[in-house]
């Protein structure tokens, strides 16, 4: 029996050697057959690497010699504008046929049939540049944007240094997606070569909005023009418009897009709109303007939509909203109008050599631009802002005003302002204070006398409050503060 077991062991032993040998044979022989691929196929990726690096030569080439098309073309484009001409936007068949798509959405969607063609234009992103610029020196000289930012700098929401010029071309130049211009009824979006984008289609979307606007509504008529004769003086009736036109193309784009597009495009959207290094360092105040228009200007005119359709936001443009505050409150609209002021000139009261700066409507949006600046609580500075009812400011500079730094900026800043109530007034006039201790590190006004108050600082201001009325004057110290509120005061 123990032979038997012991039989068996041997047997197996020697069986098993066996297996195993024959298993270390196979390993050796895959083995080698896969040495054999390995060099065969480091040979294949060498000539592969040949091949692309062949080929992305090439590529550099053909990019090279794209780039120098493309330069000569944008010459060419640019003679033609030179010469009062518009140059022609070639669009492929697949491109025309989504637009057409879109348009024909865009029609039934907002309830607006176009009653003409709407010239198409495709333009790239240096072009775009080159558009801006060239739409400046027409409309916004270097005079303009030194006045405006001056003005910023009297409200203390940039430097007076601060050039202005510069950055609304690299901001504008970075944020355009595409624009319409009702002067000649064109639509541009900025695209790249190939298909159109996600974005590139939604913008399609919001511009071809514009054009059914302008052909039934006359655009121009509302200031959106490059004549200035047809320009609104008012600034804050203007922002007004502004809200009513892009809170429409933006409620409309919205729409659109959650009917046209799968989450995945809606996502791919979202993606291409990041990375914007200008807007995202860009002085607060104008991140507020830029995106006003079109986030509250779209709830307001979803708020006559929910109310009554797409014939209601038609019916606005025949009465459309005339101040900042109705578009922050819809329910003001349309009743609750703007109580009209006016100042004097101040230009005797002051040194010989100052100039005015600028002189308009400050309007609901921009006063809370103005406090929020040293004001944190956005609550407190809404409510304080929300009984607007009417103002109108001025800025005066001295003649160093141009080459000033903060320390050496002299200004002055009259801001007369009517609201809604005495109550409004007196809540105003409360965080109007906090505004002031937290800007010049003050703890209470110098000295105060009926309803008067005088905060001397780095820059003196006097503030008064008289009923539903309140006066804001502001300059380099009392002797030039007080002429002006003498000039202004009733």
């Amino acid at each position: 029996m123990k032979q038997v077991v012991t039989g068996i062991l041997i047997v197996l032993i020697p069986a098993a050697l066996i297996a195993l040998g024959i298993g270390v044979y196979a390993l050796a022989q895959q083995n080698q057959a896969l040495q054999d691929e390995l060099a065969e196929s480091r040979a294949r990726s060498a000539d592969l690497q040949a091949q692309i690096e062949e080929r992305d030569e090439e590529a550099a080439r053909l990019h090279a010699r794209i780039e120098e098309l493309q330069a000569q073309i944008d010459a060419l484009k640019q003679q033609l504008r030179d010469a009062g001409q518009e140059p022609v936007s070639v669009i492929s068949p697949e491109n025309a046929a989504a637009m057409d798509a879109i348009e024909q959405a865009v029609q039934e969607m907002r309830g607006l049939t176009a009653i003409r063609p709407v010239t198409r234009t495709l333009m790239s992103s240096e072009e775009l540049r080159g558009y801006v610029v060239d739409l400046q020196e027409k409309n916004y000289s270097q005079a303009d944007a030194r006045s405006d930012a001056l003005t910023l700098a009297a409200f203390d929401l940039v430097e007076p240094g601060f050039d202005l010029y510069d950055f609304l071309t690299d901001l504008y130049s970075e944020q355009i997606a595409g624009f319409y211009d009702p002067d000649k009824d064109r639509l541009y979006v900025i695209a790249k070569p190939g298909d159109l984008s996600v974005l590139e289609r939604i913008t399609f979307a919001h511009e071809f909005d514009h054009a059914l606007q302008n052909q039934h509504f006359d655009l121009a008529g509302l200031g959106f023009s490059n004549d200035k004769a047809l320009q609104i003086e008012d600034a804050d009736r203007q922002l007004a418009y502004q809200a009513l036109v892009e809170g429409d193309g933006t409620l409309l784009m919205q729409q659109w897009a959650q009917d046209a597009l799968s989450l995945g495009d809606q996502l791919a959207m979202m993606s291409a709109v990041q990375g914007m290094p200008v807007f995202n360092s860009a002085p607060r105040v104008f991140r507020e303007s830029l995106m006003f228009p079109y986030l509250s200007g779209m709830a307001f005119v979803l708020s006559l939509q929910l109310g009554g359709g797409w014939p209601a936001v038609d019916a606005a443009f025949d009465d459309p909203p005339i101040s900042s505050e109705q578009i922050l409150h819809p329910f003001a609209y349309p009743d609750d109008r703007p109580i009209p002021i006016a100042l004097p000139p101040l230009t005797g009261t002051l040194p010989p050599g100052w100039r005015l700066a600028d002189e308009n409507t400050l309007g609901e949006f921009m006063l809370r631009q103005y406090l929020t600046e040293h004001i944190s609580r956005t609550a407190s500075v809404e409510r304080a802002a929300a009984g607007w009812g009417g103002d109108r400011y001025a800025v005066y500079v001295s003649p160093n005003a141009d080459t000033a730094t903060p320390d050496t900026f002299e200004y002055v800043l009259v801001i007369s302002q009517a609201w809604d109530s005495e109550r409004d007034a007196e809540e105003f006039a409360e965080v109007y204070r906090e505004y002031l201790r937290a800007r010049f590190d003050l703890d209470n006004p110098t000295r105060t006398q009926a309803g008067i108050e005088w905060w001397d600082g780095p820059v003196t201001t006097y503030f008064a409050q008289r009923g539903d009325r309140t006066l804001i004057v502001a300059g380099p110290d009392e002797a030039a503060v007080q002429p002006a509120v003498d000039a202004v005061s009733p």
